[in-house]
This record gives C-alpha cells, structure tokens and sequence, in this order.
C-alpha cells in the first residue's frame, strides 16, 4: 500500500502517478528487474568492502539524518548552534592525527571561513517549518558534520585540493559534458536540473575526453554549490532530473557504480541539503524497480519526496503548475522554459575555453572505479597512469 503522505509544506505538489503503466509486468520486464537485482547484488563497491545493492540501502536510510534523539542537544538560535558545534568540532580535531578537520577538500572558492561550512549543517538541523517552535539540534548536525568530513577525507585522493577550484579544466569540461543547471524559482528555492538529453555522450562515453574522476569532482563542486546557498539553506532543494528513457547499464556507462555509489551517498546521505522533492521523469521501468527495492529503507517522509512521472502524465503540465515556465531551463527534458543561464554557467562555465577543452588530456586517480560486472567493456582511463611531474610541465 502507498504510505500516507504528510500534509505539511515537506509534501510535494508535484503528484506522483500511482496507477501501473500498463496491464503488469512482461516477461522481459520481469527478466530486467531479475538482472537489476543480480547486478546491484554482486557488485561491490569501496574496494570491494561492500556490496552495491547493500551501500545503496545504506545510503538511503541515512536521508534524513534519522530520528531525534532523547540525548540530542536541542537550542534555540543559530548562534548557538553554530558555537556549540564547532566547539565539538574542536574538540574531535584535537583527537585526530590529520587534518580532516581543516575541511582540505572542500573547494575554497565557494566559502571565506570554516564557520561558513559549520552554519550550514546548522541550517541543516533546523526544525521544519510546520514544527510550531524554531529549534537548532546540535547533536544532528554535528552528527551530519561527522558523516562529511569523513566521507571528503575518504576520497582525498580524488578530491585533490589543487584542483578542487572553480575553474580546474577537468571540472570545467565536466560541467560543459554534464550541461547541469542550478536556478532559482519564484518561492526562492533551489532547483537542480540534470538533464540526460543534453549530456556529451561522446566527451563522456566514447572519447572519455571527461573520466569517471571529472564527473565526481564536478558533481561534488556543484554539490558544495547548493550547500552554501542561503537560499537552499533555508527553503531545500528540488532536484529534478529528466532520463531520456536511459536503459539501466547504459547509466552506467556515464557513471560507474563505484562513482555512482560515491556520488549517492555524498548527496543524500552526507550534504546538508534538505531535498525537498527528487522528481524523476522519462525514466525506465528499472528506476520503479530500484524505488520498489528501496523504500522499505526509506523513511516515511523521504518516501514521499520521490515522484515518478509516469508516462500518462504531462511533464510540462507539471512543471509549469510547480516551478512556472519562466524558471524551468529551456529545452530541459526536451520541454519548454525560458530560463538560460544558471549557477553552473555563472560560477564554473564562466571559465570554458573552447581551445584549451580540445588540449587538456583527461585528469584521472588512482581511485577509478572498474566497471560493471555485467558489462564486459573495460574502462579505457583504468590502464593509463597519469604523467611525472616533469612530463606534465614540458607538456
């Protein structure tokens, strides 16, 4: 049964369809959602720590920051907030033998001091707006914090701190071959837009001239993006992201599942963002069969944020009702929206040179993910090693 969705201002007003697309299952339908299970089962991720199937799970249990606690430290204002958690940070790097506790990784050009890093995993742990009285919970947010700091020291390798910057070309190129838009509605909430009928299939899949490292640097940079934004802060997220009916392995030709599996769990399980609604369209009966796996891991009201669009229902009607054409990115999903430009374009295609694109040989880690065991193509960037340091100048 479909659970009961809240009526407070979390619900989303985008509605999912509810009835079956068709009269059941085929049986290739059927042999597909065996496939997917088989595949999200026996692939491991973390190095082989973890099966896939078993991460996502995981992930997806961690949404919400889980339940309030009787223990928790709840204050009224973000001041207080803000100086209770730093001085647990504090206290946590005086027994750390790195420097995790520095925030190495994050991109510097996106924040002026640590405390604009702490304010918003403060936001973060704010109380929903239904909730009669405005309250900080200091536990949860630090909690959160504890979660980020150790996820970005995990990947240091790929999260190099000298091109975790605005304009490092491999992030450029990554954002010009993803076309990822960041906007603004008219009710001052974030949208972000990821369109799969504008990806660089050939920049992406075919020339690598984009690898698996690119994209999780440039979706973690977009990530810090959305996480500093005041507005995002304070009224969440809308994240909606238009498939083009891309079959399930093929996905993982653009995102490998060790990246995938990466970039999943920094945005929902790490981030302080408050999704509000992730509203999945022109999707595959595989993203249903994947939902269907998930939601017993979900909570009740991160269930309710996620909406299918099935294919009777309009997009463009939808998205109009909610966002207006005015603020959807024009030509997203193959729709109509007048919106051209964004925070993308504003804060890192700014800096896309045409030339130096086509010279710039592909940034890639030692941490690159194998692909999937279903899919018998080898990564071609996992054999190559990157240049000396004396090879790389004279280039």
């Amino acid at each position: 049964a479909e659970p009961e969705t809240p009526k407070t201002e979390e619900t989303p007003k985008i509605e999912a369809e509810t009835e079956a697309d068709g009269d059941g299952p085929t049986k290739e339908e059927e042999e597909e959602a065996t496939n997917i299970v088989k595949v999200l089962t026996e692939t491991k991720v973390e190095g082989g720590k973890k099966g896939l199937l078993a991460m996502t799970k995981e992930t997806f249990g961690m949404a919400d920051g889980g339940s309030k606690k009787k223990t928790d430290v709840i204050v009224d204002t973000l001041e207080e907030c803000l100086t209770k958690v730093k001085e647990l940070a504090e206290a946590e790097k005086k027994l750390c033998s790195d420097d995790r506790w520095d925030f190495p990784c994050t991109p510097k050009d996106l924040y002026e001091s640590n405390d604009d890093i702490i304010n918003a995993f403060c936001m973060w742990a704010k109380s929903d707006p239904e909730e009669k009285k405005v309250e900080f919970n200091v536990s949860k947010a630090f909690r959160r914090l504890n979660s980020y700091v150790g996820w970005m020291y995990a990947n240091r390798k790929d999260l190099d701190p000298a091109i975790m910057k605005l304009d490092s070309p491999g992030i450029v190129k990554a954002a010009k071959a993803w076309g990822m838009k960041l906007t603004t509605d008219g009710k001052n909430r974030m949208v972000w837009w990821w369109d799969f009928g504008a990806v660089d299939h050939e920049a992406i899949v075919q020339k690598k001239t984009v690898t698996p490292a690119d994209t999780l640097r440039f979706v973690t940079v977009v990530s810090h993006v959305v996480m500093m934004d005041k507005d995002a802060q304070e009224n969440g997220i809308y994240f909606c992201q238009a498939f083009k009916n891309v079959g399930f392995m093929k996905m993982f030709k653009y995102v490998p599942m060790e990246i995938g599996a990466k970039l999943d769990r920094l945005t929902i399980g790490v981030l302080p963002v408050k999704m509000k609604v992730i509203c999945l369209l022109q999707a595959g009966r595989w993203i249903k069969i994947i939902m269907g796996i998930m939601r017993p891991f979900m909570s009740k009201k991160m269930r309710s944020r996620i909406v299918i669009v099935g294919n009777r229902q309009d997009p463009q009607e939808m998205l109009d009702k909610e966002f207006g054409r005015e603020y959807i990115p024009k030509t997203f999903g193959g729709l109509e929206g007048d919106v051209t430009t964004d925070l993308v374009a504003e804060k890192i295609l700014i800096h896309f040179k045409e030339e130096e694109a086509a010279s710039e040989a592909p940034t890639e880690s030692i941490s690159e993910a194998e692909p999937p065991a279903a899919d018998p193509a080898p990564e071609a960037e996992a054999t190559k090693e990157e240049p000396k340091k004396g090879e790389a100048e004279a280039k």
